[in-house]
């Protein structure tokens, strides 16, 4: 079974973390930690007041995105979806669809929501240890495109057998809406910064004392380390690696970012993707996209001047390469 990779998440949290304590004795940190979205979530606020109120609004506005787009829960529209419905689809699924349309289109086609089916065949596959057949893969390759979603205003509709996961973007767009009703708040509880960690999608505003940046922590796909930091005053990094879910058959690993040409996992010489952006839900799914681009089509999008965005890839032969604008430091 595709699971995340916990260690990952616990060492992500903690580079992310422990910069902030320390740095500003203008206020002081309030935390709140819950699972969401299939993932642990980290809520830490360096406010003057007590946030108690606040943070209890928060962990309320991601259950409440969550009930939305959700696979597993009945009532939510993309489980409806994947069940045959016709669904009059509430306006964050209709958003998250949107921006899944612009990254799709950015990245040839390479970031599809529609590739839920072959996720799933995948998960199926790793229970019984064995690779999916080529019938099998033919018919989620069938199943996956964009002409597979049809959007009436507000009532969408899936092709038979399609499945659609909006879970490479949706943690994104929830950080980035906890991030404005915090901001929105910020005068009333005198809040100086905040940090955001859905299990590894972070999100950091605000200030130290110093002035100086965030620094967030990049891990090495080969072990539990850190492999460098990238530095930002205010938004979010997305990272997306081959070593964050995987499904084992016969000793091997197949990680979870599914190629839609293929309906296979991604192989193009690329371990991880760190995004940096100022748009949670556009760097979580940028940084899916440029996983399976590589890094050479992603500096032909960054060149166009038409996204913004710095990236950092971590090459299967060791070397990492960035955007001329990304403050990467090891």
């Amino acid at each position: 079974m595709l699971k995340p990779n916990k260690a990952v998440a616990l060492l992500l949290a903690l580079l992310f973390v422990l910069p902030l304590f320390g740095c500003s004795m203008e206020g002081s940190y309030q935390t709140r930690y819950i699972y969401a979205m299939n993932t642990d979530v980290t809520l830490q606020i360096n406010a003057r007041e007590d946030v108690t109120a606040l943070l209890d609004e928060c962990e309320d506005l991601i259950y409440s995105i969550e009930r939305v787009i959700s696979k597993t829960l009945p009532d939510s529209d993309i489980y409806r979806l994947n069940h045959g419905e016709t669904v009059d689809c509430d306006p964050i699924t209709l958003e998250l669809l949107r921006v899944a349309g612009d990254v799709r289109t950015v990245s040839g086609g390479l970031f599809d929501p529609t590739v839920a089916s072959a996720v799933e065949l995948w998960n199926r596959c790793g229970k019984e240890n064995r690779l999916p057949t080529e019938d099998e893969l033919a018919a989620c390759r069938a199943s996956i495109g964009a002409d597979k979603i049809k959007v009436n205003g507000t009532s969408v509709t899936l092709a038979v057998g399609t499945m659609i996961d909006l879970g490479g973007i949706g943690k994104g767009y929830a950080e980035q809406a906890v991030a404005e009703h915090i901001a929105a708040n910020a005068e009333k509880y005198g809040i100086v910064g905040y940090m955001l960690d859905f299990g590894g999608m972070v999100g950091v505003f605000g200030k130290k004392s110093d002035g100086s940046p965030y620094r967030v922590g990049l891990k090495d796909p080969d072990s539990e380390n850190s492999r460098g930091a990238v530095r930002l005053s205010s938004g979010y990094v997305s990272v997306s690696g081959d070593y964050e879910r995987f499904v084992t058959v016969d000793g091997k690993k197949y990680h979870h970012i599914i190629d839609p040409r293929t309906a296979y996992p991604g192989d193009n010489g690329v371990r991880a993707v760190a995004v940096i952006c100022r748009n949670g839900a556009r760097a979580d799914a940028l940084s899916t996209a440029f996983f399976l681009m590589g890094y050479e089509a992603t500096m032909a999008v960054y060149e166009s001047g038409e996204w913004d965005f710095e990236a950092v890839f971590f090459m299967s032969d060791g070397k990492t390469l960035t955007t001329p604008g990304a403050d990467y430091v090891k």
